[in-house]
């Protein structure tokens, strides 16, 4: 088993919990399975009775924990499932080492906090690292530990010395010390190391050593910063990691890469093959990115002065809207703010709060617990259910829409709830038998429970048609079992409960009557994920899209002779079964610029490159303007208007979600008579990721033959890669000038020297040589002056050679014999 620790300075919410995320995403991404625990070192035995406004929002766990949020951000980056025992406090440390001491385990030892309540904080550890987290039911590999609160707080100086024990006994080969730190920058940009310089003196005093040194800031780290923090806090150079503040939270594990793989090389950690989950994170944080056409939803609260108060509930949202391809524009409307005393006392708040409400897509109602603001969520939800606008209500929303409905529909005027004070005979939401008044800590109903669907509904088809679901609660009333036939009979259909049928756990009126009007008892967002949000809230986001009935559905259906495909209309005119299966099966040429629920769900022609609402087909305009009816509306369900025909002049310009589009039709572009336009298509925008994307989508398309975009590419702001990569560029071309300039000036410097007459060389006469030649007839030898032959027949022999032969006395030539036959 490896552990990382991962320790805070300077000040507390630094982002330790999103970086501990992001290494145990990293580490996942290399095959490894990944456990997190969190310490919190308050007193509170955990986190069911916080403040909201203090600590956030409170996370559930599946066995019914009441943990901090931080754990919500583990299960969401690392899709796993905790337990309790995965959040550590001061108390619950406590509370274990007294009861320990009451059973008489210690033998009557004085009982002191160094040894035995590090020992338990050290054994605490070491069992709840071997637990598994995943389905699949492995005993995990790696541990990352955050540990709350800031070096050199005195509640957590009993869990820091545990941590020096721990790392002798565990092995410095297993474990690994990251420290997140703060990198001060001035009102004139200057960035400031000493606070971090004595946070990790003080940390090297309490006997831990930093293997890593996570520098946080608002802007990158300069190299000379880096140089100085290694320098003086004795952490080599490559160790100091800047995590700036970047364009998403989904970017963090990306920026973290380089950090892991030297994790990895410290604790000799062999990964177990690669998978996709990077290669998803990257899509994901480029969604974010890049999608710029937003939805507008309103959140109804009471405790709206804190996001982290509706942090699940805002990531099931920013999940939900990432999944369909839109901008999540979320406005925090307080409750109070919409009833009608707030209308005498502050008319602008009052005005400003409904203001935002009626120019909402949709609305979500959250939970909380209090009579406090109950009126204007009521008022909030009765907007919603006359005025056709997608609601989500949740927990205490869910019991708010009832009882709204009971009074505006059923006719009971006093209807309310047993946590309202007043007196009333029509209490509709009571109080479940697990609710213990004289005690609020842990007595809800907690955790994971199984809900049935009773019939066909808007909400059973976003899960998939499946019969049931698993969900997790907190709460402590339920709707009245006996005004639910009630209810029915007005037109409130509960379609979801326990297994008995007792306990109402959602309401549905969605269809006909209201595009999507869907209450939950339980907690959705205690489940979403970045790469798998949750059915309820995905439902209101495609509501407000106008597709929620699409989705979940049969992908098909028919009309007459034609079949139509549900997600975008199109016709397919072949109903022949491979040509149905090819239609949704078939992967798109750009699958990662589209909606994730049409990649496996609809696969446009080869013909046609789909992105984000922008179609680009061959021969005509950007937005079909020969087939418009064919391929409008999108597949990202919005039908756009506003888009005519090309005019005889050859051009349409149209605005159209804030783009400005000028389409030019192939066949009439000899009737335009702008300069500089090519053949081809021809985009103008102002929006600088739209026009990135669109133009390396649509310059790689085999669908289109060219391309023009109308945007100067010096006006456009490059990024840091391109930036460097002109600069060497730039560096390479200068060297090459200066190259050739210096090959001028030494050919012109040659030019003006005088020039000198060159002798010509003389040339000597070849001396005669001597030959002779044999007269095979007569056996004499005859002189023949002259030059050599170029080659000789083996009866001619150079004179010289022959001379020396005939001197040396080894050979003696015999005369009158055929030199060319062998002796």
């Amino acid at each position: 088993m490896k552990y990382i620790l991962v320790t805070g300075g300077v000040i507390s919410g630094i982002g330790k919990g999103v970086i501990s995320s992001s290494i145990g995403t990293v580490l996942k991404s290399s095959g490894l399975t990944v456990t997190s625990i969190k310490i919190d070192p308050y007193l509170n035995i955990d986190a069911g009775t916080f403040n909201p406004y203090e600590h956030g929002e409170v996370f559930v766990l599946d066995d019914g924990g009441e943990v901090d949020l931080d754990l919500g951000n583990y299960e969401r980056f690392l899709d796993i499932t905790l337990h309790r025992d995965n959040n550590i406090t001061t108390g619950k440390i406590y509370q274990n080492v007294i009861s320990r001491e009451r059973r008489g385990d210690f033998l009557g030892k004085t009982v002191q906090v160094v040894p035995h309540v590090t020992d338990t904080i050290q054994d605490w550890v070491a069992r709840v690292a071997q637990t598994p987290v995943c389905a699949t039911g492995e005993t995990p590999d790696v541990c990352v530990i955050e540990l709350g609160g800031t070096i050199g707080d005195i509640e957590g100086m009993q869990f820091v010395e545990a941590f020096r024990q721990f790392q002798f006994k565990v092995g410095r080969d297993n474990f690994c010390l990251v420290h997140v730190s703060l990198v001060v920058e001035t009102s004139g940009g200057e960035q400031k190391t000493k606070p971090t310089q004595q946070n990790i003196r003080e940390l090297r005093a309490l006997g831990l050593a930093p293997d890593f040194i996570a520098c946080r800031s608002k802007n990158p780290v300069s190299d000379s910063v880096r140089s100085k923090i290694s320098l003086f806090c004795h952490v080599p150079e490559q160790n100091v990691i800047n995590v700036y503040d970047v364009s998403n939270i989904y970017r963090v594990p990306i920026l973290l890469q380089d950090m892991i793989k030297l994790i990895k090389v410290q604790l000799d950690i062999k990964p177990r093959g690669k998978n996709k989950l990077m290669r998803k994170w990257h899509d994901l944080a480029d969604t974010y990115d890049i999608t710029s056409e937003p939805v507008n939803i309103c959140l109804v609260g009471k405790y709206t002065k804190l996001d982290d108060a509706y942090k699940s509930v805002i990531n099931a949202l920013e999940h939900a809207s990432l999944f369909v391809n839109h901008k999540l524009k979320l406005s925090l409307v307080e409750s109070e703010d919409l009833e009608e005393d707030v209308q005498n006392s502050d008319p602008t708040r009052f005005h400003a709060a409904w203001h935002s409400l009626c120019s909402a897509k949709g609305v979500i109602v959250p939970g909380g617990f209090g009579h406090r603001g109950t009126a204007g969520k009521m008022m909030a939800i009765r907007w919603c259910r006359e005025k056709k606008i997608p609601m989500l209500a949740v927990c205490l929303g869910f019991q708010l829409a009832v009882i709204e409905f009971a009074r505006n529909v059923v006719g009971l005027t006093d209807a309310k709830s047993g946590e309202s004070p007043e007196p009333s005979e029509n209490v509709v939401v009571i109080d479940m038998p697990e609710h213990n008044q004289g005690q609020l800590g842990g007595t809800m109903l907690l955790g994971s429970r199984t809900l049935y669907f009773k019939e066909e509904c808007v909400l059973k088809q976003l899960y998939g048609n499946q019969d049931r679901a698993k969900e997790r609660h907190r709460h402590r009333y339920e709707v009245n079992p006996e005004y639910v036939e009630k209810l029915k009979s007005a037109g409130l259909r509960f379609v979801a409960s326990n297994e008995e049928g007792n306990r109402m756990e959602a309401f549905d009126l969605s269809g006909c009557e209201h595009p999507y009007f869907v209450g939950v008892q339980y907690h959705p967002e205690y489940l979403t994920r970045p790469l798998r949000p949750s059915p309820p809230y995905l439902g209101l986001l495609l509501a407000c899209l106008v597709r929620v009935a699409a989705f979940g559905r049969d992908k098909f259906h028919a009309d007459g002779d034609k079949l139509f495909c549900r997600a975008c209309n199109v016709v397919i005119e072949h109903t022949r079964k491979n040509t149905v299966e090819r239609h949704y099966k078939r992967k798109p040429r750009f699958s990662r610029f589209l909606p994730r629920h049409c990649r496996d769900f609809h696969d446009f022609d080869r013909d046609k490159a789909a992105i984000f609402g922008i179609l680009a087909c061959r021969g005509t305009a950007i937005f079909g303007l020969k087939n418009r009816d064919k391929f409008l509306p999108l597949c990202t369900g919005s039908c756009v208007t506003g888009v005519t025909a090309v005019q005889s002049s050859g051009s349409c310009v149209q605005t159209v979600r804030g783009i400005s589009w000028i389409a030019i039709c192939r066949s009439q572009l000899k009737n335009v008579k702008s300069g500089g336009l090519k053949l081809g298509n021809i985009l103008v925008t102002e929006d600088l990721a739209v026009y990135r994307v669109v133009r390396t989508v649509l310059l790689f398309s085999r669908s289109v033959h060219r391309t023009s975009l109308l945007m100067s590419e010096e006006n456009v702001p490059k990024t840091a890669a391109q930036l460097k990569k002109e600069k060497a560029r730039q560096a390479k071309l200068e060297k090459f000038q200066k190259k050739q300039e210096a090959l001028k000036a030494k050919a012109a410097a040659q030019a003006d020297k005088p020039k000198e007459a060159k002798k010509k060389p003389v040339k000597s006469e070849k001396p005669a040589v001597t030959s002779y030649t044999f007269d095979h007839e007569k056996g004499e030898k005859k002189n023949v002056s002259g030059d050599m032959p170029a080659s000789y027949s083996p009866g001619y022999v150079e004179a010289a050679w022959y001379e020396w032969w005939e001197k040396s006395g080894f050979f003696k030539p015999e005369y009158g014999r055929d030199l060319s036959q062998p002796s």
